[in-house]
């Protein structure tokens, strides 16, 4: 999982991202919620079935309806990456 982090990772950065600059001036717009869980950090997910099962969070969106996290349960049999999109009521600290 490590090395599949690295490598997305470094073609992000392949892109040139620009770094993000405090907004000067008086906000008008709105403001999400801010996330509790961030990238990279564990816990537990409820899953479809009702179980719940360990997790790592591989990414945070904030939105006007709070944020969601795409999270990483592991493989499957194929070798495959599995993922899921979650809100916070689907998680809880590992």
């Amino acid at each position: 999982a490590a090395a599949y982090v690295a490598q997305k990772q470094e073609e992000l950065m392949a892109l040139n991202p620009t770094a993000a600059v405090p907004f000067e001036g008086e906000f008008q717009g709105n403001a999400f919620p801010p996330a509790v869980f961030a990238a990279g950090q564990n816990a537990i997910v409820t899953r479809s079935s009702g179980e719940e099962s360990g997790c790592s969070i591989y990414e945070v969106f904030l939105t006007a309806m709070g944020p969601q996290y795409n999270v990483y349960l592991g493989q499957n049999e194929a070798g495959e990456p599995i993922f899921k999109w979650c809100g916070e009521s689907d998680l809880r600290a590992y």
